[in-house]
């Protein structure tokens, strides 16, 4: 025990030392309670935190008691991650806003475009399918319902370009029958207007735009995934066929960055029990899929979307370890430029059956269900990343 705290008298003086250089070069953004700076919040800066709540010690040079219940619940938080994103320089933090006005609403589409994030179609509490569109504007912080899809859909993929939102496929009424339809909204007549239809009609399927095309992946045909690869040109408007993914999917993750198509996660089964934890970047040259560093959770039903270099996984199912929601709290981030992933901490309220939508440098996470198959939410939350 001496030994110990003499060990601990010599790193609060070197840690003091350590923050203060790094305050002077601006390097502040590391993880909380890691004195020292080398990406681990370790138990000896742990108990230091420990000892500053109380008066008894200096947290990282700064003043005695500085400490607060915020911190050390942080500082634990991040210690017990392995890898965690604080340690590449990006600090995090979590933000509640106003609920889906429309009430508990799950497997929805999810897109951002301008200032504005739309929830389209889903699952309530009520009915099986619903066409409610809603939009959720940032800057005023505010709810408003606009034009309804054509027809009651849940399990839509959803994305925008500068002009559009697009809904794709998607599951119709109790049996959740796949259709084949493609919708495109035009915010400025408040419309929505039939596309031609995919070649496949599939349900919980991902989509994304790049380079004026209209990428449609993966999917569920029935009981059956798909890996089905459809291009929608956008200036044409006909449909051709890209090279198929390397795994059939379904309830999976696509992104777009630096105009590549990526892919993450998804099940091979209807359940939800045989998931994916791939990541798999299509490029448009080659018309050729490469696989990169997987996920460090295998999941489905979840959430991703790309923040500057970062593409961030929130949420999903099925996990059979986590009793009785059976639902997925990680949340995982790939650094696009060094093809690694990092962690943070959990999801506040984790979900699956939503979508994320990127404005700024935060992701809106509405809606979606917090226990595995059907438990909806009105549950709106975003998370804001800084570097």
């Amino acid at each position: 025990m001496p030994g110990t705290m003499v060990r601990m008298g010599r790193l609060l003086v070197l840690t003091a030392f350590t923050w203060t250089a790094l305050a002077v070069q601006g390097q502040s953004k590391v993880c909380p309670g890691d004195c020292d700076a080398n990406g681990r919040t370790e138990s000896v800066e742990i108990a230091a935190a420990v000892h500053a709540l109380f008066g008894q010690a200096a947290v990282c040079g700064g003043e005695t008691g500085s400490a607060s219940v915020a911190f050390l619940v942080q500082a634990l938080s991040y210690a017990a991650l392995d890898r965690p994103i604080c340690a590449a320089g990006g600090r995090s933090r979590w933000e509640d806003l106003a609920p889906l006005p429309g009430g508990p609403r799950q497997e929805v589409g999810v897109a951002a475009l301008g200032d504005e994030v739309f929830v389209i179609g889903g699952i309530t509490s009520r009915a099986v399918g619903v066409s409610t569109v809603e939009a959720y504007r940032v800057s005023q912080g505010r709810w408003r319902t606009v034009a309804r899809l054509p027809r009651p859909l849940h399990h839509v993929a959803a994305t925008a370009d500068e002009r559009f939102v697009y809904a794709a496929g998607g599951f119709a009424g109790a049996s959740f029958t796949p259709v084949s339809e493609v919708f495109r909204y035009d915010p400025t007549r408040d419309v929505w207007e039939p596309l031609p239809p995919l070649p496949l009609a599939v349900g919980a399927a991902a989509c994304a735009v790049t380079r004026r095309e209209l990428h449609v992946v993966g999917g569920a045909a029935g009981l059956a995934s798909s890996a089905q690869h459809a291009v929608l040109n956008l200036d044409t408007m006909t449909w051709s066929t890209a090279t198929p993914l390397p795994e059939a999917l379904n309830h999976l993750g696509a992104v777009v960055w630096n105009e590549n198509l990526y892919v993450v996660g998804g099940r091979h089964d209807p359940s939800g029990l045989a998931n994916s934890s791939a990541l798999y970047r299509w490029d448009a040259g080659t018309n050729a899929w490469q696989t990169l560093a997987p996920m460090p959770t295998a999941r489905s039903g979840h959430a991703a979307g790309v923040v500057g270099r970062w593409l961030v996984v929130f949420g999903g199912e099925v996990d059979p370890l986590r009793s009785p929601q059976f639902v997925f709290p990680q949340v995982e981030a790939y650094d696009l430029s060094r093809d690694r992933w990092f962690s943070d901490v959990s999801m506040p309220v984790p979900r699956h059956g939503f979508g994320a939508a990127v404005v700024g440098t935060a992701v809106y996470l509405p809606g979606g269900a917090t226990r595995a198959g059907f438990g909806e939410t009105d549950r709106h939350d975003r998370w804001v990343i800084e570097e």
